[in-house]
């Protein structure tokens, strides 16, 4: 409720009713509604209205951008944490591929390995895309959008090392396969040389001859033993099948790495553009700011001018003043 204070009104002989009524209250509430509504039909209200609305959908507006650019950073950090994890798997993998022992096989371990990153390197792949196109809609001007595509970049450069580690690591698994497999063969060629089974014969018939212990007969069938695992129909199965699957894996990589070059130079063209546009800006600003320096200087150089109108000033508070 809107109140108000009425004066007194003149007179000696209501001196007592005067003072009682200058300490009333009035109920204003009706005026002021119908100044509202007069400003109402005149606008003056509704202007208001739209300046208080429009500074509540500037502060939404801001708080709803650094909300994005706070999830923009999140995913970007969960995106490094899994890059770095899937670095790791990757030396641990070549480790293991550097193994070149026949009989210390590791080709479950190195499978489960290999499978592992692979399916770690797609989902980076997809991630590293649903980011680009978050950054691409989140980014409220061309400083924001620079920002958000040299991280992408930087995210989908170490993707692309990566990706090439591991293709590297199954090229040296490659090459240790086959390098096994020489040694393999090169070891049942030698032991099924028929000048050494000769020999081997001489020396176990000349050692029970002698009455010593049947050692020869030991060694060859030890030797025998380590063949049949070397060539067992399993193992060599095993052995083709891990090379057919690391050559795959090396295929459906080169696919990948072509997929994140691919992506790495269409940012580098988005960046290249933002760059451009943001030099043209510059260049339009400082030209314009060059002008009105020439502008300010030609002004404030033009002495004759600033004397003629003080003296006309002068004139007119000498005659009309």
């Amino acid at each position: 409720m809107l109140t108000g204070y009425t004066s007194s009104p003149r007179g000696t002989g209501s001196s007592a009713s005067s003072s009682s009524s200058s300490s009333m209250a009035l109920d204003r509430t009706n005026q002021f509604y119908q100044l509202v509504k007069e400003m109402d039909g005149s606008g003056a209200a509704a202007e208001a209205i739209a300046e208080h609305e429009t500074g509540s959908s500037s502060g939404a507006a801001s708080s709803s951008s650094t909300a994005a650019v706070a999830q923009f950073n999140k995913y970007a950090n969960e995106i490094g944490v899994d890059l770095h994890q899937t670095q790791m798997k990757i030396q641990e993998l070549g480790r293991l591929a550097r193994s070149k022992g026949i009989f210390n096989d590791q080709s479950a371990r190195i499978n489960d390995f290999t499978a592992d990153i692979k399916r770690d390197l797609d989902g980076l792949s997809q991630k590293i895309e649903l980011l680009q196109q978050h950054a691409s809609k989140s980014a409220e001007s061309k400083q924001a959008l620079a920002h958000t595509s040299g991280i992408v970049k930087t995210l989908q450069t170490r993707l692309m090392g990566l990706t090439k580690d591991f293709k590297d690591v199954l090229e040296l698994r490659t090459k240790t396969l086959q390098q096994q497999d020489r040694r393999r063969n090169m070891y049942a060629f030698s032991s099924s040389n028929p000048f050494q089974q000769r020999g081997g014969t001489e020396m176990a018939d000349a050692a029970s001859f002698k009455g010593g212990p049947p050692s020869g007969f030991d060694i060859e069938g030890g030797r025998e033993e380590q063949e049949q695992m070397l060539q067992g129909p399993g193992y060599l199965n095993a052995r083709a099948n891990a090379v057919q699957a690391v050559q795959r894996t090396i295929g459906e990589l080169g696919q990948m790495f072509q997929k994140v070059s691919s992506m790495v130079y269409e940012q580098d063209e988005m960046i290249m553009r933002i760059d451009s546009d943001v030099d043209d800006t510059m260049g339009h600003l400082n030209e314009g700011q060059n002008q009105l320096l020439k502008y300010f200087h030609s002004i404030s150089g033009n002495r004759s001018l600033i004397l003629k109108i003080f003296a006309i000033l002068i004139c007119f508070v000498i005659f009309f003043v």
